[in-house]
């Protein structure tokens, strides 16, 4: 805003709009490129790239064809969504017919993913970027999305090229955009930094120009020149970044529901599949039968790894804390403060150090109960270990050998697209999967902002993947015979089908989002402030126009989604507190946070102006709001409690601003 010489109000609105038209044509730009050099015309490149555009940013997921039908009455019953368990659906008001009318509805697409604990809910956030820009959310994860894609197409140009080195150019360029993910949203730096170690590996691996050793060095030469430069030129943001990551949990007590994770991802999942099986039955058919079953048997076996090492770990991890007296104590304290979410006997269990009466429990009881995502990530990652296989195979690099002479170049970059969009369809689900196992200890205390933040970096991944995948499906529907076309076109009936109910909910949600606004649509942010409140508009305009530099002004604070903290907001000046849940969620710890509301409270109502004094010294405030949310809340007195205390600076409309006199 201070570059371009506009308003907050404005560049704000301005910048949703960019970062949704740079995340679109990004997607597009990756998506084009996987279909083209995997052997499509430029019409087919067109055409995918549209698709894996709209994937990344077009559609939302399944969640709304469940409120449409909710509100057909009598379609289902209620054991129906109470099975279903989106949260708060089954309870939502039914407005018919079949069109959702309540206002937040679209919100709860963004809570598909129920977690339940001791009977209780646990609020699980699974957001996807149609929603954050229906929203006009501008966190970290949506500020990212268009550098998001730059590092994906520089990961894909370094995988094709296969080459040992990077020139200093282009070292320092990607390191910078690997480092600025880092920067913008920390969730990134180590996903994408690694999707680029990857596709490294890959691409060297596919060159032959190498022994497995000589292999192995130039990997790891790379990830560890890639990280520090990422992190050296971001140095100063890293030196005074706090983060409120505090270790890495094991997921206890929970497990995703299959069919709530196929309404969040189910069309990438259905068309990812029906990407591996048509691999599988290609690389078959190319490589012979005994080939097959012999890596059939390979997949096979990190399918059941990726079963069996993650109770281990969990066992190991679980046993750590509870043979542990200090970590013991840790736990102790924190099962102290959610004993109602955990049952009884584990209290009773983590006090007797009973670890395996804790892992029974907490682990094993809900893997059982609910085992069937686990088993579909890992059939389906042993499926793409199967296609990696496969793609070495056919370059003719079982061991790292070079390509034959007679290879064609067009099959070899019909394998590089086929191979790295299978590299991004193992991550995302590998991202999926990673959140049924651990979670980052924050100050949520769930897998809440875990399965939110991993889940936002398996929707793009998975988006590309299946933008490819139709693409590769497709393709040899046209080449295959009778029986398989007619498969092929069942199948792709169902692509049409998925794709169309996840248009249903960009379809409902924007007018749904948009029928309660006051005003008409505009660029100006504070528009309908002016309609709502006239009375802070205008005190707020005055503000903007006649006040330098940061000084802190007071307004009264209150709830989360509410009117207060709109001075500061509509300002960009600094205030004591805004809303409390979400000061604590931008890094502020609660000791900082600590007395300040009171402190506030006393300000506007204290009788004892030594005290009031005092405050407004102790935490340097030089301006105090007084407007008609601090009249609510305060009562008519705090409207004129500080005059002959303090200058009167704006008077207008009800709303009175004091000038404090500290600087």
């Amino acid at each position: 805003a201070q570059l371009s010489g506009l308003s907050s109000a404005v560049a704000f609105n301005l910048g949703i709009a960019l970062l949704f038209a740079l995340t679109a044509s990004g997607a597009f730009s990756l998506a084009y490129n996987l279909a083209v050099v995997g052997g499509g015309e430029w019409g087919a490149g067109l055409s995918y790239g549209l698709l894996g555009s709209a994937g990344v940013v077009l559609i939302g997921n399944l969640e709304a064809i469940f409120e449409v039908l909710h509100n057909l009455p009598g379609v289902l019953p209620d054991a129906f969504w109470a099975w279903l368990d989106v949260k708060n659906l089954a309870t939502a008001p039914v407005s018919g017919p079949g069109i959702p009318t309540d206002h937040w509805w679209w919100w709860r697409a963004s809570r598909v993913i129920h977690d339940v604990v001791g009977g209780q809910s646990l609020e699980v956030i699974d957001e996807f970027p149609f929603f954050s820009f229906l929203l006009g959310d501008m966190h970290p994860h949506v500020l990212a999305l268009p550098f998001v894609f730059v590092a994906l197409s520089l990961a894909f140009q370094i995988f094709l090229s296969g080459r040992e080195r990077l020139d200093r150019i282009e070292l320092v360029s990607l390191s910078l955009v690997i480092g600025g993910l880092g920067f913008l949203n920390s969730w990134d730096l180590p996903t994408y930094g690694s999707i680029t170690v990857l596709a490294y590996a890959l691409g060297r691996w596919i060159s032959g120009e190498h022994s497995t050793g000589r292999w192995i060095s130039e990997v790891l030469r790379f990830a560890v020149v890639l990280f520090a430069l990422s992190m050296f030129f971001y140095l100063p943001f890293w030196i005074s970044f706090r983060s409120q990551a505090s270790g890495l949990l094991p997921v206890l007590f929970v497990k995703t529901r299959l069919h709530q994770y196929l309404i969040m991802l189910g069309l990438f999942i259905y068309v990812g599949l029906g990407f591996m099986i048509a691999r599988g039955a290609e690389l078959r058919a190319a490589l012979g039968d005994a080939w097959a079953r012999r890596t059939l048997g390979q997949a096979a076996r990190v399918s059941l790894g990726l079963l069996i090492v993650p109770p281990v770990v969990a066992l190991v991890l679980i046993g750590l804390v509870a043979l542990d007296a200090g970590r013991r104590a840790v736990i102790l304290e924190q099962l102290d403060r959610v004993a109602s979410l955990v049952p009884p006997e584990i209290a009773v269990a983590a006090r007797q150090t009973d670890f395996l009466a804790i892992a029974n429990k907490a682990w094993l009881e809900p893997l059982l109960k609910h085992p069937w995502l686990s088993l579909l990530l890992a059939t389906f990652l042993g499926m793409a270990f199967f296609s990696v296989r496969g793609s070495w195979q056919r370059m003719g690099l079982p061991t790292g050998s070079p390509p034959t002479r007679n290879q064609e170049a067009s099959s070899v970059n019909r394998e590089s697209s086929a191979l790295f969009a299978t590299l991004l369809l193992a991550v995302g689900l590998g991202l999926t999967l990673l959140s049924e196992l651990f979670y980052i200890q924050d100050v949520f205390g769930t897998r809440m902002n875990t399965v939110f933040k991993l889940y936002y970096q398996a929707w793009v991944l998975l988006a590309l993947a299946a933008s490819y995948g139709l693409y590769y499906v497709r393709q040899r529907i046209t080449l295959a015979g009778r029986v398989v076309r007619r498969l092929g076109t069942a199948w792709s009936g169902g692509v049409a089908l998925l794709l169309a109910s996840s248009l249903i909910y960009p379809g409902l949600s924007i007018p749904a989002k948009t029928a309660s606004s006051s005003t008409k649509p505009r660029l100006d942010g504070m528009a309908f402030l002016g309609a709502a409140r006239p009375d802070d508009y205008e005190a707020i305009q005055w503000l903007r126009a006649n006040l330098d530099g940061a000084p802190v002004i007071l307004e009264a604070t209150g709830g989360e989604y509410s009117e207060y903290g709109r001075v500061s907001a509509y300002t960009g000046l600094p205030t004591l507190l805004g809303w409390y849940g979400h000061e604590l969620q931008w890094g502020r710890n609660a000791e900082q946070l600590a007395g300040r509301e009171p402190a506030i409270d006393r300000i506007y109502t204290s009788p004892d102006v030594a005290e009031v004094v005092d405050l407004l010294e102790r935490y340097q405030i030089e301006y105090i709001y007084v407007g008609s949310l601090e009249i609510d809340k305060y009562g008519r007195q705090a409207r004129d409690r500080f005059r002959g205390l303090l200058d009167v600076i704006y008077e207008s409309r009800g709303v009175i601003i004091y000038a404090t006199g500290h600087t």
